[in-house]
């Protein structure tokens, strides 16, 4: 499948920004995830990195870090990527790749500053990592690097867990020693 030909507006797997196809051949408001500036979105005058919408202006997710997850579950990401460096409060793109056995992710190094924001990518093609709620997480991870998975029925409870599909990403933001999906 060529670029132009990404359905429901997104571009996938992780490519160099320069190698993006013009805004008029994908049209505004596609999405992309490069290898270089992270998170971009086809504005009118061209490509723009960061998150966008929102009225709460872009976030350049550039400083990352790659993980080959264990089969299992993984306690407080963060401290022993795979490649690059992995620094709380700075690092805010993740690069998850999952085990073919599953991976489960409970907990994220805390960045010590409410607000802070990261981006989880799945570039996997045909494996998803499952992120556990607080509720559900057992003892492993510690208690402000738990996430609050949303639920998608609208209830006051948190879910049990959020699905990260292959070739996806999701951004979440730490608030008051929890990591909340954005």
């Amino acid at each position: 499948m060529s670029v132009a030909e990404s359905p429901l507006g997104i571009v996938g797997g992780a490519i160099l920004s320069s190698l993006l196809p013009p805004v008029s051949a994908v049209g505004i408001g596609t999405v992309a995830f490069t290898s270089d500036q992270g998170l971009m979105t086809a504005e009118g005058g061209g490509w723009v990195a960061g998150t966008g919408g929102g009225g709460g202006g872009s976030q350049l997710f550039n400083q990352s870090c790659s993980y080959t997850l264990a089969s299992g579950t993984t306690h407080n990401l963060g401290p022993a990527p795979t490649s690059g460096v992995f620094t709380a409060g700075t690092t805010n793109r993740l690069i998850l790749t999952p085990n073919a056995g599953g991976s489960i992710i409970d907990s994220i190094t805390a960045p010590g500053t409410d607000g802070f924001q990261i981006l989880l990518y799945n570039p996997s093609l045909t494996r998803s990592v499952t992120l556990l709620d607080q509720n559900n997480a057992g003892t492993g991870g510690s208690a402000g690097n738990l996430l609050a998975c949303p639920n998608p029925n609208g209830l006051a409870a948190n879910a049990i867990e959020v699905i990260l599909p292959p070739q996806s990403a999701q951004k979440l933001t730490y608030y008051s020693n929890l990591w909340v999906f954005a």
